[in-house]
């Protein structure tokens, strides 16, 4: 099979995934996509980032998270080049757009960048902006790092010291386009909720002022309620009254989609803590044995990426033998 046939290929599984309604199947297609193109070992390292990350992903998909890292990295890309050049910030191109239309290289490279910006509970712009920048050579050349060079520059941890700071996390945190399951009272013990709720509980106590600062978060179409704000806020009720008072009028928020399961679920890894404490730990178990059942209908194998492998490392060592055979058979 050509390569151009199958980047369409790839492009043509994420199309598809896109259009499926049904939660489940949608959920089902993204594992098998994962597990087709992404080395095991990445996946293997989801459950653990998922505890950190920045709290606006934590409602998506592994494949979702990379598919808008990769956006945003283009983004990036483009701001750092237009800085000097900003017509020939126009025309590059640094990855495509469609996450499946890259090399699976480059895929496998921009998940594990994205994986290293959700170990470090940063957004994606800013840990993108502080990568990606780079000075202009000794020629006046503009060194930009391509997806396989992300993590490799020396002074990376330098880059990244102090980010995101109380600013940054102030323009970002539970903003309208956010999941509107960051928003509702929810009856059972929801993580990924209370991650974002206690970045806005720090954001708020250490604002110079705290009630105007809440009520910010109250004003922007009611995002959030006053039963979250009691309850975040249970040893200042005088905080959340003034801060209610103050507020814009709101408008009601559409009520939030069913509680789905962990986003990282399908990548049960047992060696992990957070899997041998998860609730779902059984539940992902039993969803991992059907992707994987599904994956050897569909290629013969239930690991198609080690498979794939295998397949390259033998022509590998099939071209090497030819090449000696025809040296050999060429000698005096």
């Amino acid at each position: 099979m050509s390569k151009r046939l199958m980047v369409h290929m790839r492009a043509a599984e994420l199309s598809a995934i896109d259009r499926i309604e049904d939660p489940d199947e949608r959920r089902r297609q993204d594992s098998m996509f994962q597990r087709t193109y992404i080395d095991e070992k990445l996946l293997r390292e989801e459950p653990r980032v998922q505890t950190s990350l920045w709290p606006e992903y934590g409602y998506m998909t592994p494949l979702e998270r990379t598919r808008l890292f990769t956006h945003q990295y283009i983004a990036a890309y483009k701001r750092q080049w237009a800085a000097h050049d900003r017509e020939g910030a126009r025309k590059k191109k640094p990855a495509e757009g469609n996450f499946g239309r890259n090399s699976v290289a480059v895929m496998n490279s921009l998940w594990k960048a994205r994986q290293r910006a959700d170990e470090l509970g940063m957004p994606y712009d800013v840990f993108l902006d502080a990568v990606v920048a780079r000075r202009l050579g000794k020629k006046g050349n503009l060194h930009l790092p391509r997806p396989n060079q992300l993590l490799s520059d020396k002074a990376f941890k330098a880059r990244l010291r102090g980010l995101p700071t109380r600013d940054q996390v102030t323009e970002r945190l539970l903003k309208p386009h956010w999941d509107a399951r960051f928003f509702k009272p929810r009856e059972e013990n929801d993580a990924v909720q209370a991650a974002a709720l206690e970045q806005l509980r720090v954001d708020v106590l250490r604002a110079d002022s705290p009630k105007d600062r809440l009520a910010k978060y109250f004003g922007e179409r009611g995002l959030l309620s006053k039963q979250l704000a009691d309850d975040l806020f249970f040893r200042q009720p005088e905080l959340v009254d003034e801060a209610w008072a103050l507020a814009n009028p709101r408008v009601p928020l559409p009520e939030p989609q069913a509680y789905l399961t962990p986003a990282c679920f399908g990548n049960r890894n047992t060696k992990l803590q957070a899997c041998q404490l998860c609730m779902w730990s059984d539940e992902c178990k039993r969803f991992k044995v059907q992707v994987a059942h599904a994956l050897r209908r569909k290629t013969g194998s239930s690991d198609p990426r080690r498979e794939y492998r295998r397949k390259v490392d033998r022509d590998r060592q099939r071209r090497y033998r030819d090449r000696k055979s025809r040296e050999l058979s060429r000698s005096p």
